[in-house]
């Protein structure tokens, strides 16, 4: 919900944080979801 703004406002930082969780615990829509948003610089310091 966070990344695509249902309800909330867009928050990268929080749809990263909750992604990576998520991904830690071998979820593989998480750790795409993750790779999308890596791939297109969102919610990623440079």
């Amino acid at each position: 919900m966070y990344l695509y703004r249902e309800i909330l406002d867009i928050d990268y930082q929080q749809s990263k944080s909750w992604y990576e969780k998520a991904a830690a615990q071998n979820d593989v829509d998480a750790q795409f979801l993750l790779g999308e948003m890596y791939d297109d610089g969102l919610g990623i310091r440079t």
